[in-house]
């Protein structure tokens, strides 16, 4: 992204280098969030969310080494991104 400075600087396929953090993959896979069903603690986040922040979407997203996971969303009508990009 021109004009964004990340901590730690950005790998070479493009994302934030601290995507690849080995602490912060363990921390992801120990919630044992990844890959579940909807919850009703995490469907109420995205709703509030956008109404904070005053946006028509918002996501409750997980990001393992490989994609993101989103866990809850509102505004789209959809339940992961479709764009197929990995991390």
């Amino acid at each position: 992204m021109p004009g964004v400075t990340f901590p730690g600087g950005v790998r070479a396929d493009g994302p934030p280098a601290a995507l690849s953090d080995p602490v912060r993959l363990a921390a992801v896979v120990a919630t044992g969030l990844l890959d579940t069903g909807p919850e009703p603690e995490f469907a109420s986040l995205a709703p509030l969310a956008a109404t904070v922040t005053g946006c028509g979407r918002a996501f409750i997203t997980l990001v393992d080494d490989r994609r993101s996971f989103w866990k809850s969303c509102v505004g789209v009508d959809a339940t992961q991104p479709t764009s197929g990009r990995t991390m």
